[in-house]
């Protein structure tokens, strides 16, 4: 038992030893190599940093003319977590709703507990309960903030177009972000995102977020172990993000949308049918292009809507209605401009019309004689087409056939491609099609473009194999040539993609992708940081002598007394000749679309166009008259240096518009 003592003392002391290395090991670890982690962390816990947002670079006109701004705007916030440790914090609640109510804000205690639980951002981040009061109210409650702990107020930024409507579709709007977008813009590093920060949601506000969105600053705050602000410790100012200036031109585009809707409206209270279905012209779109660079001047569609509803946010059903629900607002976003597609009717005759040219199956100078019908041979079903209001035109040659608009002439050619399938090859129109642009985007710079749809022999054997509910027919018929040549069919383009093929004629070949930016201007110094050039899909080789042929035609549409625009042309200003197409679109079971089409002056092309309006009905008679309103003031412009329409702000009247008689036309397309 006694010789046992001394083992387990040195047993004790073995383990005392341990122990105690242990415990110096760990203080060693804690003291040197884990300070800098822990004082990392004990800094955390005592200071608290909130990212700040930067302001939104404006978007401007090719003017200078200011479409998009930050307006400053007294915000109403509360602060979660001091608020729910206040004494009484219902009472600092309906203290606040009284101030407001003073100030003109109704608003309920209810009312802001739901903003406030419905909050998922940062918490130490201040909650807006109330947006764009009155000023006095930043006075009042800034002198109440000591005896209402967690209510604050300050000066914010919000967006706001100053013009309202105008260019709301190339323009867009913003909104708060939400978890979907956050996800998207997870790897931005540069210009982080925060819940509850603004994005563009649609236009070039989505377009060019990055460069129009500002670098966010940061205030970082002290604060006691009950998370009360003791003092600032750091501040890092935000940084303005980039302006963006566009090649639309404000004047321009308020020609067009107000050209749009007072014809819309003409038709509207016609009484006119078409197709046998009345006309409603409920929607449409009008695109102005400059044919030398591919720079859009404007882009109008409606129905239209006002930007700024959306930037202050809007109920889930007003938004709906604007967006999926159509009954009344008819989908009041839609930029129809590039996200609908429709058939061209007569306005594609020039570009079947150059597939029958440059490859033999039509001389320019050889005529036909237009009875007013065409039938095809050993035909089984439709078998007859006509002419509009079945008018025949006698004898017609390429000129005649675009200037009068001859179905019977181009039917002529779809038939003539389609019985000699072994000489011209199986799509010779749909190569000229996709030439010219038509069955794929365009390349502007917007969201949301559509492609079009251009059908041969191959692709409708595939829909139909793929589908065959759906799309029941498999064989390519010589009908589906037939329809072809005067636009019609399985064939759809797009306001833009038109005007974009017109502009590719009439500058001789080539085909711009077109442009909706011209540069992003550093807002400290003025200057330029970025500048957007023309950009060129394709050089086409055109011929000459098919191009000329062509172009007559078009000028004779509105320049020569059988031409289907020339009473809507008549004394148009002298030196500025147009060249144009008008269209008349057959839809299933309702009015046909109104479609004008062209560019102008003819020898030297500044301007291409195309205007669509859905169940506008003859092209004549709603689309050509739009266009006369949109070019007229150009051409006083451009030949008498007559300035345009000064686009007017919400409210004011329009400035030096050009008062324009427009005859009734007799021609039928």
């Amino acid at each position: 038992m006694h010789d046992s003592q001394p083992l387990r003392l040195s047993i004790l002391g073995i383990v005392a030893v341990a122990l105690f290395t242990a415990l110096l090991s760990r203080l060693w670890f804690l003291q040197v190599m884990a300070a800098p982690a822990y004082q990392a962390e004990g800094e955390a816990n005592r200071t608290r940093t909130v990212v700040v947002e930067g302001p939104r670079g404006r978007i401007l006109d090719r003017n200078g003319v200011v479409l998009a701004d930050n307006r400053e705007s007294v915000v109403v916030t509360v602060d979660a977590y001091t608020l729910d440790r206040a004494e009484d914090p219902d009472v600092i609640l309906d203290e606040l709703v009284v101030e407001l109510a003073a100030g003109g804000v109704a608003t309920t205690v209810k009312d802001i507990r739901t903003a406030m639980s419905d909050w998922n951002g940062d918490p130490f981040r201040p909650i807006v309960v109330a947006e764009d009061v009155p000023r006095d109210l930043y006075y009042t409650l800034s002198e109440k903030a000591s005896t209402m702990p967690g209510v604050g107020v300050e000066m914010g930024l919000e967006r706001v177009y100053p013009y309202g409507t105008l260019a709301a579709h190339v323009l867009g709007y913003t909104g708060e972000i939400n978890e979907a977008e956050m996800a998207s813009h997870a790897d931005d590093e540069v210009k982080p995102y925060e819940l509850g920060d603004t994005i563009g949601k649609a236009g070039v506000e989505l377009q060019y977020e990055s460069q129009l969105r500002g670098t966010p600053g940061s205030i970082t705050f002290e604060i006691d172990p009950l998370n009360r602000i003791v003092a600032i410790v750091d501040e890092v100012p935000p940084a303005p993000g980039y302006d963006l200036q566009l090649t639309i031109d404000s004047d321009i585009q308020g020609l067009a949308e107000r050209a749009l809707e007072t014809e819309m409206v003409n038709a509207r209270t016609s009484g006119e049918f078409s197709n046998d279905q009345p006309v409603t012209a409920p929607a449409g779109g009008a695109v102005v292009e400059d044919p030398q660079s591919g720079q859009i001047l404007a882009m109008a569609s409606s129905p239209t809507f006002d930007p700024n509803e959306l930037t202050q946010g809007v109920s889930s059903d007003r938004y709906a209605q604007l967006a999926t629900n159509c009954a009344e607002t008819l989908c009041a976003l839609r930029n129809r401009t590039i996200q609908d597609g429709y058939a061209p009717g007569s306005t594609f005759k020039p570009f079947s019309g150059y597939a029958a040219l440059t490859t033999g199956a039509r001389e320019p100078n050889t005529p036909i004689n237009d009875g007013g019908s065409f039938t095809l041979e050993n035909c089984v079903g439709r078998c007859t087409f006509f002419n509009a209001g079945k008018a025949p035109h006698g004898s017609v040659d390429m000129r005649k056939a675009i200037r009068v608009s001859s179905n019977v002439y181009f039917y002529g050619v779809g038939s003539t491609f389609a019985y000699n399938e072994d000489r011209f090859g199986g799509r010779p129109m749909q190569d000229t099609a996709e030439l010219f642009g038509f069955g794929s985007q365009s390349g502007v710079p917007l969201p949301l473009e559509y492609g079009g749809l251009i059908v041969d022999a191959e692709s409708k054997r595939e829909r139909h194999e793929a589908n065959p509910d759906a799309f029941p027919e498999g064989r390519w018929e010589i009908g589906d040539d037939v329809n072809l040549a005067v636009g019609q069919g399985d064939f759809e383009v797009t306001p833009l993609q038109l005007a974009n093929a017109y502009a590719t004629m009439g500058n001789g070949g080539t085909l711009y992708a077109p442009n909706i930016a011209l540069a992003l201007i550093d807002p400290q110094t003025g200057e330029p940081v970025r500048t957007f050039g023309s950009r060129s899909r394709a050089e086409i080789d055109l011929d000459g002598e098919a191009r000329q042929v062509l172009v007559d035609g078009l000028v004779g549409v509105t320049t020569d007394g059988e031409g289907t625009a020339a009473r809507v042309f008549a004394g148009f200003p002298g030196g500025f000749v147009v060249a144009g197409k008008t269209g008349t679109a057959q839809v299933g079971g309702k009015a046909s679309s109104s479609v004008f089409a062209g560019f102008a002056p003819a020898e030297n092309p500044q301007y291409s166009w195309a205007i669509i309006v859905e169940q506008g009905g003859y092209g004549s008679a709603v689309s050509a008259p739009i266009a006369r309103r949109i070019l007229e003031p150009l051409a006083l412009r451009d030949t008498q240096n007559m300035p345009l329409p000064t686009t007017p702000l919400p409210g004011q009247e329009v400035q030096g518009e050009i008062e324009i008689e427009i005859q009734e036309s007799e021609a039928l397309d």
